[in-house]
């Protein structure tokens, strides 16, 4: 499981590095190593200062070992705090650029229908996978430079002086370290992992059910429907204590058993010791430095294994991430819509009785509700996709898509190539045609529906698309207003091929053809003109 996604996890982590990062990666590295090197050199000095105290030593001795004894044990432990503002920065930058970074691919890669919008529980969804995958992100760069780094420094300093002081006392505390580390890193490891997974799905459905509870306001109030919506929460509520409660169990047996085997290791070790002291091998000093180190190597063992743990389940909070990526990858399959064809030429005689849309056609679509517009607009705007680029085609809905903030944060999205000179130019339109004047710093939340309608036509019609698909994304304009919004599609989109869904006939506009359904659903038939 953990290899399946530690490849994507390694590079999008890289790629959220850039030069400034890696300084500041660099840094961290660096101030880890000489903490913890510091912190686990304190203790030599401390025992030194132990045998000296029995024999005639020099006060200016003693002072100085106590002098590097403070230095380095406190130096140290400087350098861990200041890791609150080295580390922990850092930490939180580096995850929120990754989430933004999955958050980028799913509003990209997702398979955008035009038919039936997104649910909330499926956005909120997609928001808690996002934010799982930001916690991960954090404990895996946590593991490696809180844990795994200090870690790997405890064990090389200890090792050292260890096998120096202990003599043969020392390969009875490696191996027990050794064995204690596997057996934090191997025992039950994999049913953890597995029961990690299953719990934050199971949180994942949590969150989509409270997107469903908080966005159904009208159905709640409207048809008493909030028993409904509480019944799906518990549900989903009671699945994640059940799949946490799995999870809490194995983690409970597995900590039990490492610390029974930690406390037998201890044992073992500090028998050996007694018999050393007893022979009169240890000196006082030498027998405070074994214990202490004891701790010094069994310590980093298991901040290792936690390293090693943390590591691992912040790759599994990930993987939701990327399964969600791959399933949208598996979900996109335009299909062709075979009853049209493109065409980036002007219409030539010959195309008269083709099911063809050259550049600059106008299509009217008609036929009653329910006969299968919204369908075939739908294959005709995948069919599009995927022949043209994707921001080539626009498809504008009868309750258009407004984002938080202001007209001109709705009409540019930020695009300057859209000037803001065009924008007013073509808001325009709307006050000399009997609307009020809309201004561009005014809230979009604000507007009424047909204010938005032509917003959105505004917003499309600025970025010149090869094919625009107007799905009854005029019907909440009055008359007056939609026949001026029509001549102004037809002067400022010459090259465009449009489809035009509209109730009401087309005065500004001849349109090449229509394609008209009849009272069979779904059937239809090309009329040319």
């Amino acid at each position: 499981m953990i290899s399946r996604y530690l490849r994507r996890a390694l590079r999008d982590f890289a790629a959220t590095l850039d030069r400034r990062m890696t300084i500041r990666l660099a840094v961290i590295v660096l101030s880890v190593l000489l903490s913890s090197a510091a912190i686990s050199l304190a203790p030599i000095f401390l025992a030194s200062l132990i045998d000296h105290t029995k024999s005639p030593s020099a006060a200016h001795d003693l002072s100085l070992l106590v002098l590097f004894y403070i230095a380095a044990r406190f130096a140290g432990q400087i350098l861990v705090d200041l890791r609150w503002l080295i580390v922990n920065p850092f930490l939180y930058r580096l995850s929120y650029r990754l989430a933004t970074l999955m958050a980028a691919r799913i509003g990209t890669q997702s398979n955008y229908s035009v038919r039936i919008a997104d649910h909330t529980e499926s956005i909120t969804r997609r928001v808690a996978i996002v934010s799982k995958m930001q916690t991960g992100s954090m404990g895996v760069a946590y593991s490696v430079l809180s844990g795994f780094l200090p870690a790997i420094c405890d064990l090389i300093v200890v090792i050292a002086a260890v096998s120096t002081l202990a003599g043969d006392v020392f390969p009875h505390m490696l191996v027990t370290a050794i064995a204690i580390l596997l057996l934090a890193v191997k025992f039950m490891r994999r049913r953890e992992l597995d029961r990690t997974a299953v719990a934050h799905n199971a949180d994942n459905d949590v969150f989509a059910q409270y997107g469903g509870l908080i966005s159904n306001a009208k159905l709640i109030h409207e048809y008493d429907a909030l028993p409904f919506f509480q019944q799906r929460l518990r549900s989903a509520i009671g699945t994640s204590m059940a799949a946490h409660n799995r999870l809490f169990l194995t983690k409970s047996v597995r900590g039990i058993a490492i610390t029974l085997a930690t406390a037998i290791a201890y044992l073992i070790v500090l028998l050996v010791a007694a018999r050393r002291v007893a022979d009169g091998q240890f000196g006082a000093g030498e027998i405070f430095l074994l214990a202490t180190f004891l701790d010094r190597l069994v310590q980093p063992m298991s901040n290792l294994s936690n390293s090693v743990n943390g590591f691992q389940s912040g790759i599994v909070a990930m993987s939701s991430g990327y399964d969600e990526l791959d399933s949208l990858d598996r979900e996109y399959a335009p299909t062709n819509p075979s009853v049209l064809t493109f065409s980036a030429a002007r219409r030539a005689p010959t195309d008269a009785n083709e099911p063809i849309a050259c550049r600059g056609d106008r299509v009217h679509v008609t036929g009653k509700s329910g006969s299968g517009k919204s369908t075939f607009l739908s294959r005709v705007y995948a069919a599009a996709q995927a022949e043209h680029d994707r921001h080539a085609v626009l498809f504008l809905q009868a309750n258009p898509e407004i984002v938080d903030g202001t007209v001109r944060d709705n009409i540019r999205l930020a695009d300057e190539s859209i000037s803001e000179a065009a924008a007013l130019e073509s808001l325009e339109i709307w006050p000399a045609h009997g609307g009020r004047r809309i201004n561009l710093d005014e809230s979009a939340r604000s507007l009424s529906l047909g204010e938005r309608q032509f917003i959105a036509i505004v917003r499309a019609a600025l970025r010149k698309p090869n094919i625009l698909i107007i799905d009854e994304a005029l019907n909440s304009i009055d008359v007056t207003s939609e026949d001026a919004v029509l001549r102004y599609l037809q002067t400022s989109l010459p090259e465009t091929i449009l489809f035009l869904v509209s109730h009401r006939p087309l005065q500004s506009i001849k349109p090449d053809f229509s394609v008209d359904f009849g009272k069979t659903r779904g059937a239809a038939k090309l009329v040319f003109t």
